[in-house]
C-alpha cells in the first residue's frame, strides 16, 4: 500500500528521442538539459545545508544544542532518537568506542554501552505508551534532552539524522504542524525534496518519480512493453518520502484505451532493476 500523498502535476517539456543506431526505445533523458529543466520547474532554488553533528555542540552547561526550544517536540520524535542511539550504541565496535571515549578503559566503555541501550529502552517503553503525536510537556522535554545530552559522543552522531526523520514523520501525518518548526529548519530540509539543486559547479537532479513519461532505462529488456503500454506512473528510492526501493523501481504501466476509459485497475506494476 502506498500514501496518498497529494500533489499538483506540473507539465515538464523534454527534448527525448529514442536511440535511431539501436532503435532503442524512449527512455528518460538523464543529463544536464533535463536537470536544467527540473530546475526551471521548480522555481524556487533550494539551497543544501544539510543538518550535521556541527548543530549539536555541547554547550557550557553540557548539554547539546538543540534545533530549536522545543525539540523533541512529540513522543514519536523522542521514540525516534532513543531507536536510533539504540541502533548506534548496538552497532558501536571497539575501536569506535575507543575514539568516542578515549579516557576510558575497554571495559567501561564496554558497559556504557549496555547502559545507553537499557536507558533508551527504558525512554522507548514510556514514548510508546503516550500518543504518538502528543506534545511533550516541557518539564518532560527538558529531562530527555539532559540524559541524551549526557552521552553526547554517540548521540550528536545520530541527533541530525534523527531530528530529520522525526520533523518529516510529523510534517508528513500532520501538515497542518508546520507552523511549529522554524522557518529556517523547514529551510534546511527542503533540498531533500527538491527536483534540482544549483551548486558551485552545476545543477544536481535526480530521476523524479513521474506520470506519464519516458520510462527509466532498466536492466530487463521492455522494449515490447512500450510498444503496447504506456507508463503511468514511476516511483524511485526517495528517503525523504521513505521510499527505500534499492536500485529497483516501481512502474504502473497501462494500455492506452484502458487509460482512456479510466480502467485503472488493468495496471500492471513490475519492479525492474536500473
Amino acid at each position: 500500500m502506498l500514501p496518498r500523498w497529494p500533489f499538483v502535476p506540473t507539465v515538464i517539456e523534454l527534448l527525448a528521442g529514442a536511440d535511431t543506431r539501436t532503435g532503442s526505445a524512449i527512455t528518460w533523458p538523464d543529463g544536464p538539459t533535463t536537470a536544467d529543466a527540473l530546475l526551471a520547474a521548480q522555481g524556487t532554488p533550494v539551497a543544501v545545508f544539510a543538518l550535521s553533528p556541527n548543530d549539536f555542540n555541547l554547550a557550557g552547561n553540557g548539554q547539546m544544542d538543540r534545533p530549536w526550544p522545543g525539540f523533541p517536540h512529540d513522543w514519536l520524535a523522542i521514540q525516534t532518537l532513543v531507536a536510533m542511539l539504540l541502533r548506534e550504541a548496538a552497532r558501536t565496535t571497539p575501536t569506535s568506542a575507543r575514539a568516542l571515549w578515549p579516557d576510558l578503559d575497554e571495559d567501561a566503555r564496554r558497559d556504557l554501552l549496555a547502559r545507553i541501550e537499557s536507558e533508551c529502552a527504558e525512554w522507548h517503553a514510556l514514548a510508546r505508551t503516550k500518543p504518538a503525536f502528543a506534545d511533550v510537556t516541557e518539564p518532560v522535554r527538558a529531562a530527555f534532552w539532559e540524559w541524551f545530552s549526557s552521552h553526547a559522543p554517540l548521540a550528536r552522531l545520530v541527533a541530525p539524522g534523527a531530528c530529520v526523520a522525526a520533523v518529516e514523520t510529523t510534517l508528513h501525518a500532520l501538515p497542518g504542524k508546520a507552523a511549529v518548526f522554524p522557518d529556517e529548519l523547514i529551510a534546511r530540509l527542503a533540498y531533500r525534496h527538491a527536483l534540482a539543486v544549483r551548486t558551485a559547479s552545476r545543477v544536481h537532479a535526480r530521476v523524479p518519480d513521474r506520470l506519464l513519461a519516458a520510462p527509466s532505462e532498466t536492466e530487463a529488456d521492455q522494449s515490447s512493453r512500450v510498444q503496447r503500454q504506456v507508463l503511468l506512473l514511476e516511483l524511485s528510492t526517495d528517503e525523504a518520502l521513505g521510499h527505500h526501493l534499492g536500485d529497483h523501481v516501481l512502474q504502473f504501466w497501462i494500455a492506452p484505451d484502458d487509460l482512456a476509459a479510466r480502467r485503472l485497475d488493468t495496471a500492471e506494476m513490475v519492479a525492474p532493476a536500473i
